[in-house]
């Protein structure tokens, strides 16, 4: 699982197994499709009674239903749901009948970290988190370089190797 909050509402999950991915997002005011942009012209959603945008669950696959049903997920906090069988040729989506505007689930936004493009990622954080963040020292940790004490100054971080140390061994991050 891999999970994004931006600490302003917006979020994704991602769901990998062996069956294949599935990724949820939120983007609560970005997106036409959030149930708080919307009139309450829609269907019931699997939990809670809240809802989702109107055909999003068309086509689901049971093989990856685990993400429908984990509470971490906030399922009816949903704007977007993407997902991609192991077996399938590409990814998919429900039978949605898109409101207009550009981005209009969110998506393309929220994900847009996802793309592996050092300069977009290095851009997003900038400005999430208010100092400059240098393509070149992203593109070396997209590259798995070993971490130093000098890139984490570079890259703003108020942690040290030691403090990291942990997590770092957790996910097989090389540190210098």
């Amino acid at each position: 699982m891999g999970s994004m909050r931006d600490g302003s509402g917006d979020e994704w999950f991602i769901l990998f197994s062996s069956a294949g991915a599935a990724i949820k997002g939120f983007a609560h005011e970005k997106s036409a499709m959030s149930a708080v942009a919307r009139e309450k012209t829609f269907t019931p959603s699997l939990q809670r009674g809240l809802a989702l945008y109107p055909g999003m669950l068309t086509g689901f696959p049971d093989e990856l239903a685990a993400l429908l049903t984990e509470p971490a997920f906030s399922m009816e906090a949903t704007t977007f749901l993407v997902w991609r069988l192991a077996s399938a040729p590409a990814w998919q989506i429900g039978d949605v009948a898109w409101p207009s505007g550009d981005d209009p689930d969110g998506s393309e936004d929220l994900l847009a970290l996802l793309s592996g493009d050092p300069e977009q990622y290095a851009s997003w954080a900038s400005e999430y988190f208010g100092s400059e963040v240098r393509a070149d020292d992203v593109a070396l940790v997209f590259a798995h370089r070993p971490l130093d004490e000098a890139l984490l100054a570079r890259l703003g971080s108020e942690r040290t190797l030691e403090d990291l140390a942990d997590d770092l061994a957790e996910i097989g991050y090389p540190a210098a």
